[in-house]
């Protein structure tokens, strides 16, 4: 199989070059795939469990490597990135899960927070991101609640702030409204949409 969208006159933030990937199982998650995605672009990628989107995305953030091929991403081909480069080349990527990966005992605020900690930015910096980010997804007034006391849908845009609380050139969403149903998930999809249109990641 072949899935392939190329776009003419704009430059590709994302390129797969006949990407294979085959698992020491036997599986074979993707085979002979080229895809080239344009910076800015939002794209959907559809398809039944087991269809090979996360294998995908795992490719993409350099968790795995393809078995056969080449993957671009920004410029740079991830197979040969060396593994101290990998930190540097994360801060630009977004990850959005389908279980929302949300710490506990960490209120709203802090969860965003706590990723631009890890990052580390400035004291007046993560406050200020963290905030915007969460006011941005309509949260601003639940910023001391804790997961457990938030719905499905709120927890998955507190995810959403997290994961583009740094400003990533690209935002990954893995299944994102695979827990919410069909109502939520379409306000989830509104909501990604608008971050693209806002703030072209």
């Amino acid at each position: 199989m072949v899935l392939q969208a190329d776009f003419v006159g704009t430059r590709p933030l994302i390129s797969f070059q006949h990407v294979w990937k085959k698992y020491p199982n036997g599986t074979e998650a993707l085979r002979d795939i080229t895809l080239t995605v344009p910076e800015g672009d939002f794209l959907f990628l559809v398809g039944p469990s087991g269809a090979g989107k996360s294998s995908l995305i795992r490719l993409l953030i350099r968790e795995e490597k393809p078995t056969k091929g080449k993957i671009f991403v920004d410029g740079q081909e991830l197979g040969r990135m060396k593994r101290r480069h990998l930190p540097y080349y994360r801060r630009k990527v977004g990850l959005v899960f389908q279980d929302f990966k949300l710490l506990p005992k960490l209120t709203v605020y802090e969860n965003v927070a706590f990723a631009l900690r890890v990052l580390g930015e400035a004291g007046s910096v993560i406050k200020a991101r963290s905030t915007e980010a969460l006011q941005t997804v309509g949260l601003a007034d639940k910023l001391d609640k804790y997961p457990r006391e938030l719905s499905g849908g709120e927890q998955q845009r507190v995810a959403i702030a997290r994961a583009f609380s740094n400003s990533p050139k690209i935002l990954f969403a893995d299944e994102p409204t695979g827990n919410l149903d069909h109502a939520t998930g379409q306000r989830i999809f509104e909501l990604l949409h608008h971050l693209n249109a806002d703030e072209g990641s």
